[in-house]
């Protein structure tokens, strides 16, 4: 395993490797084509391991929750090789992602906290 840290990678992630030729990915079950390799951005293992950015990074942008940065299986973040083909639009919407989730945690500090009142 490798840990990556920075503009998109995670603690944890596993280091980038070829998928098998049967391997598709998780998201749109096509498999590894030339210019679109599966990648693996997080600890998820056997069928739900590969991934192309694309559609990683369709699916997290349709997502739309605060955390989808983070994998909804194993919930460890993505961790993005800069030299993949699609890690671009990938890491972008990850770090839209992570701006959503940061904003939103600011919106909750925010809000006035009502007072319990217990019994009188």
């Amino acid at each position: 395993e490798a840990a990556q840290g920075g503009d998109g990678g995670t603690q944890g992630a596993r280091a980038p490797r070829s998928a098998p030729p049967e391997a598709e990915c998780r998201i749109c079950a096509c498999p590894a084509e030339a210019g679109l390799p599966l990648l693996s951005p997080c600890a998820c293992s056997g069928t739900a391991r590969h991934v192309h950015a694309s559609c990683l990074a369709h699916w997290v942008r349709e997502r739309g929750a605060a955390k989808a940065y983070q994998c909804e299986v194993c919930l460890q973040e993505y961790a993005v090789d800069a030299g993949s083909p699609g890690s671009a639009e990938l890491k972008e919407a990850l770090a839209q992602s992570r701006v959503a989730a940061a904003e939103e945690g600011a919106r909750r500090e925010r809000r006035p906290r009502r007072p319990q009142w217990k019994g009188l």
